[in-house]
């Protein structure tokens, strides 16, 4: 009962899979607001709509929680070290699933860390 269990490292895949999933939903959201500005933005009458200016607004929401995500995901890798431990099968999703996300990932914070 005194043994301390440390629920970070113990649940470190279903926190990194919930991070990763929103990083995912995020970007893709940019990409339709981003779509939806550009088709918008054609014309003078449709710069100003308030569709255009949402689309706009929306673009520049979702890449800030996109990059609160990467964040997030440095954030564990330090208290966990869960990068080095992907060729275990629970990270398996990681390469599967969101491999353009860890490849963003690696390039972003391992390049960092070589310098």
């Amino acid at each position: 009962m005194s043994q301390q269990t440390d629920f970070t490292k113990r649940y470190i895949a279903t926190i990194l899979k919930k991070v990763v999933s929103e990083i995912h939903s995020n970007q893709r959201r940019k990409e339709r607001a981003t779509e939806r500005s550009m088709v918008t933005s054609k014309s003078a009458n449709e710069v100003r709509s308030m569709r255009h200016w949402r689309a706009s607004g929306d673009i520049e929401f979702f890449y800030a929680e996109t990059e609160k995500g990467f964040c997030d995901m440095k954030q564990l890798d330090d208290l966990t070290g869960w990068s080095g431990n992907l060729h275990q099968t629970r990270f398996s999703f990681m390469k599967e699933k969101h491999g353009a996300i860890l490849g963003e990932y690696l390039k972003r914070y391992r390049s960092k860390e070589a310098e």
